[in-house]
């Protein structure tokens, strides 16, 4: 057997799982051979610490402790966190209130500034834009372009 095929199983070396022939087979190579001599030491001490570990809890005892754990630090953190803000809770949405109002009423005020009410300005206004359109030609732009270009918008129609 090569190296790479005795590596493999070395686990089951060290744990006496093989067989009696490959028990042997795996012992002479690992006698020759100095890297997996060392690999078949690196194995042991990992399996002499895994059996010093203790057995883990079973389910049915473990679950409870786990969900005991939880809700203890769900209290721990829900009591923590925003408890300071339980001081201003009224205070603060009646300020938030107060904030929105103030907004709603300046927005208003300030739109009213920039609003005209009176038609007669409205009409100044209107009448200032016609006399300065007055002399602007009343076909479009395109009829324009094709005047001046010479062509006929009736030869260019579809």
């Amino acid at each position: 057997m090569g190296c790479r095929s005795i590596r493999k199983r070395l686990p089951q070396f060290t744990q006496g799982l093989l067989s009696d022939a490959d028990a042997r087979g795996i012992a002479g190579h690992v006698q020759a051979c100095a890297q997996c001599r060392e690999k078949m030491a690196e194995t042991q001490k990992v399996w002499a610490a895994l059996g010093e570990l203790q057995a883990p809890d079973s389910a049915a005892t473990l679950f409870p402790r786990v969900l005991e754990r939880i809700d203890a630090r769900e209290q721990k953190r829900a009591g923590a966190g925003w408890a300071w803000l339980a001081v201003f809770k009224p205070s603060f949405a009646s300020a938030a209130v107060a904030i929105m109002l103030i907004g709603f009423v300046s927005g208003a005020f300030i739109s009213s500034l920039y609003t005209t009410d009176n038609a007669q300005e409205q009409a100044a206004d209107d009448s200032a834009y016609s006399e300065i359109l007055s002399d602007a030609p009343q076909a479009s732009f395109f009829d324009v372009y094709l005047q001046t270009s010479g062509q006929n918008s009736m030869e260019n129609s579809l």
